[in-house]
């Protein structure tokens, strides 16, 4: 028999921060099927706003032509091909859009998307928003940056907690939109009654210590839009350097303290 973890609650939330004097960050989602999506305009490119603002549409676009077609999730490999696919056309709108126009030449986005499905995840990411699952209080994260600091934490060079200095470069080796094809991360993962999952911009991940974060998704009674808030708050209280952005959903079932 088929489990079926679906998802109870789901809240996304985004900041323009404390330092920022506008918002670059988009996020969407369709919770009854699952589908999430988070991603954040490259700062100091042209127009990263409408980069981002464009990848999240063409996705959510593609993704509604895909859930019309069918009323079930499809197996986890056909949505981490879904995913990947849908992502790679986001790539593509947004580039032609920055070869088009002289004023949105450059523009490039990070993108992270999540489809929950019976009793798993399939998940895709490019850049350095991060998509991370609490399990029984515990959190791991389940994507690794496109970036240079964690290319060297990789390889032995940095250790993480050198890699967040703020003298260490934070420059992506990979975004959507700066080619004309992007190589996505695609994976997978087993899900249990009462998963949390989060997918959140470098807002959140550069202010706020992973073991903040788990705390926060760890208090069981605390609703999605309760735990988005408290993400957010939690970045603004250390400085709010960034756009703050943040998805929140919480599977059924799992132990309520």
């Amino acid at each position: 028999m088929i489990r079926s973890y679906p998802v109870l609650s789901a809240a996304g939330l985004s900041d323009r921060g404390l330092v920022r004097t506008n918002n670059e960050d988009q996020w969407s989602m369709a919770a009854e099927e699952g589908l999430f999506i988070v991603a954040d305009g490259l700062g100091g490119h042209n127009s990263g706003e409408i980069a981002s603002s464009l990848a999240v549409r063409t996705f959510m676009d593609l993704a509604s032509q895909r859930r019309s077609a069918a009323a079930q999730a499809p197996g986890l490999p056909e949505r981490r091909n879904l995913l990947e696919a849908w992502i790679k056309a986001a790539n593509r709108a947004v580039y032609d859009r920055a070869r088009s126009s002289a004023k949105d030449a450059g523009m490039g986005t990070t993108v992270v998307a999540a489809w929950v499905g019976a009793e798993d995840i399939a998940y895709a990411h490019v850049g350095d928003s991060r998509l991370y699952l609490c399990r029984e209080g515990r959190l791991e994260r389940l994507t690794r940056d496109h970036s240079w600091a964690e290319d060297q934490v990789r390889r032995g060079l940095l250790s993480p907690e050198e890699a967040r200095r703020p003298d260490v470069s934070s420059a992506l080796t990979r975004a959507v939109g700066l080619q004309a094809d992007v190589s996505v991360d695609v994976a997978g993962r087993a899900l249990e009654p009462g998963d949390v999952l989060l997918l959140a911009t470098d807002g959140l991940t550069n202010m706020a210590p992973d073991a903040e974060i788990e705390k926060i998704l760890g208090i069981y009674r605390l609703a999605a839009g309760e735990a988005a808030r408290r993400l957010v708050e939690r970045a603004k209280a250390a400085g709010g350097a960034d756009n703050i952005t943040v998805i929140v959903a919480r599977m059924a079932g799992g132990r309520q303290l």
